[in-house]
Protein backbone atom coordinates (compact mmCIF):
# COMPACT_ATOMS: atom_id res chain seq x y z
CA UNK A 1 0.00 0.00 0.00
CA UNK A 2 1.18 3.55 -0.61
CA UNK A 3 2.13 6.15 1.93
CA UNK A 4 -0.29 8.56 3.60
CA UNK A 5 1.00 12.10 3.90
CA UNK A 6 -0.50 15.10 5.69
CA UNK A 7 -1.54 16.60 2.34
CA UNK A 8 -2.79 13.47 0.54
CA UNK A 9 -1.96 9.92 -0.53
CA UNK A 10 1.01 8.50 -2.42
CA UNK A 11 0.23 5.27 -4.29
CA UNK A 12 2.70 2.43 -4.79
CA UNK A 13 3.01 2.25 -8.61
CA UNK A 14 5.05 -0.07 -10.84
CA UNK A 15 4.95 -0.04 -14.66
CA UNK A 16 6.91 -2.38 -16.90
CA UNK A 17 6.93 -4.33 -20.17
CA UNK A 18 7.25 -8.10 -20.45
CA UNK A 19 8.88 -9.47 -23.58
CA UNK A 20 10.74 -12.71 -24.20
CA UNK A 21 10.57 -13.66 -20.52
CA UNK A 22 12.28 -10.41 -19.50
CA UNK A 23 11.00 -7.39 -17.58
CA UNK A 24 11.75 -3.84 -18.79
CA UNK A 25 11.01 -0.94 -16.43
CA UNK A 26 8.96 1.96 -17.78
CA UNK A 27 9.95 5.42 -16.56
CA UNK A 28 6.97 7.29 -18.01
CA UNK A 29 3.77 6.55 -19.92
CA UNK A 30 1.09 8.67 -21.54
CA UNK A 31 -0.36 9.95 -24.77
CA UNK A 32 0.20 6.72 -26.73
CA UNK A 33 3.90 6.44 -25.93
CA UNK A 34 6.16 5.24 -23.14
CA UNK A 35 9.75 5.86 -22.07
CA UNK A 36 11.89 2.99 -20.81
CA UNK A 37 14.42 3.42 -17.99
CA UNK A 38 17.09 1.47 -19.92
CA UNK A 39 17.53 0.44 -23.55
CA UNK A 40 15.69 -2.74 -24.52
CA UNK A 41 16.38 -4.98 -27.53
CA UNK A 42 12.78 -4.69 -28.74
CA UNK A 43 12.35 -3.64 -32.38
CA UNK A 44 9.40 -1.70 -33.79
CA UNK A 45 6.43 -3.90 -34.72
CA UNK A 46 6.77 -6.14 -31.65
CA UNK A 47 3.84 -7.18 -29.44
CA UNK A 48 4.65 -6.87 -25.71
CA UNK A 49 2.68 -7.04 -22.48
CA UNK A 50 2.32 -3.76 -20.58
CA UNK A 51 1.84 -4.27 -16.83
CA UNK A 52 0.61 -1.53 -14.50
CA UNK A 53 0.45 -2.22 -10.73
CA UNK A 54 -1.15 0.31 -8.42
CA UNK A 55 -1.23 -0.53 -4.71
CA UNK A 56 -0.92 -4.25 -5.51
CA UNK A 57 -3.68 -4.32 -8.14
CA UNK A 58 -2.41 -5.36 -11.53
CA UNK A 59 -3.70 -4.61 -15.01
CA UNK A 60 -2.05 -6.11 -18.09
CA UNK A 61 -2.57 -5.22 -21.72
CA UNK A 62 -1.07 -6.57 -24.92
CA UNK A 63 0.27 -3.63 -26.95
CA UNK A 64 2.10 -3.22 -30.25
CA UNK A 65 5.24 -1.08 -30.14
CA UNK A 66 5.26 1.00 -33.32
CA UNK A 67 8.71 2.41 -32.54
CA UNK A 68 11.97 0.83 -31.41
CA UNK A 69 12.76 0.54 -27.68
CA UNK A 70 16.49 0.20 -28.23
CA UNK A 71 17.30 3.74 -27.02
CA UNK A 72 16.56 4.66 -23.39
CA UNK A 73 14.79 7.88 -22.45
CA UNK A 74 13.26 8.22 -25.92
CA UNK A 75 9.47 8.00 -26.42
CA UNK A 76 8.31 4.68 -27.91
CA UNK A 77 4.87 4.91 -29.54
CA UNK A 78 2.44 2.02 -29.03
CA UNK A 79 -1.20 1.04 -29.48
Amino acid sequence: MGQRWFDGYSADIEIFLLHGGKKFDVAQIGGGSLILRDPAPIPAGTNVTLIIRIDGREVSESVLLTGSAEIAEQPVPFF
